[in-house]
């Protein structure tokens, strides 16, 4: 008899410590798959805009201008998180329903000031909230997505679809010096996202080469343009 209660306590222990490693895992699991899986879902919405892309990006070629669209003019589907960082504060933005009530949209934001990149809104130290911007009126102030200490103009494209731009109002008076740094991701789950991982690049203007989320910027350096 006893050596049956100590092989069900065994056998409970074995199935308890497997339990412990098998949640972690599979929530790793599932994080993996889902950036994946937006990540496809966002590689396919923007093939529908590479002829529209090119096809900008000759136009500025032929008549040398430049645009001051993030990624080189590319529009923003609805849904995918846009991070950004000023120093080292970081935030992020959800477009939604762009284009839907003339030239506006709707926005959900997310930033702490503390220089951890979680964005997860469960956390004691995240700001967040929704917001609505625009409608553009014709001869008025362009629309802008404002939240913490961001702010970056918005135009729209489709419905669904939007441009963002770098922003360059900063302290100086040449206004050389632009402070916001965006990066445009491929995910929909802010939850999952951490602003500081190296693998997404901030820019802060068109000719920027860019710096990783891990590498720290207190205070924001200056980085002149490229003279045009």
């Amino acid at each position: 008899m006893r050596s049956l209660l100590r092989f069900r306590l065994r056998t409970l222990l074995v199935l308890v410590a497997v339990i412990a490693v098998l949640i972690p895992v599979s929530q790793y699991g599932w994080r993996r798959y889902v950036a994946y899986r937006d990540a496809r879902e966002y590689d396919a919405l923007q093939a529908t805009k590479e002829d529209f892309v090119q096809q900008q990006k000759e136009m500025r070629e032929e008549s040398g201008s430049t645009s001051y669209g993030i990624d080189d003019g590319r529009p923003i589907p609805d849904g995918f998180v846009v991070l950004v960082r000023q120093g080292d504060v970081f935030g992020c933005f959800i477009p939604l329903e762009q284009g839907f009530k003339g030239e506006s949209l709707k926005y959900k934001w997310y930033y702490r000031t503390d220089g951890s990149g979680v964005l997860d809104p469960s956390y004691a130290a995240v700001e967040s909230g929704e917001s609505f911007a625009g409608p553009y009126r014709t001869g008025g102030d362009s629309v802008q997505v404002a939240f913490g200490p961001f702010s970056m103009n918005w135009s729209g494209n489709d419905p669904g679809w939007g441009f963002l731009y770098y922003d360059y109002q900063s302290l100086d008076e040449d206004r050389t010096t632009p402070t916001v740094a965006i990066c445009a991701t491929d995910q929909r789950e802010v939850d999952y996202l951490d602003a500081r991982d190296s693998q997404w690049i901030y820019k802060r203007h068109p000719s920027d080469t860019g710096v990783a989320g891990d590498v720290d910027l207190e205070p924001a350096p200056a980085q002149d343009r490229e003279a045009k």
